[in-house]
């Protein structure tokens, strides 16, 4: 979880997006 909140603070995508990129 807190990898993926950096993430999307990081790069600002949607959680969608970051469905895609872990895909």
């Amino acid at each position: 979880s807190h990898f993926t909140t950096h993430f999307r603070k990081a790069t600002g995508v949607t959680p969608k997006d970051y469905r895609l990129q872990c895909s």
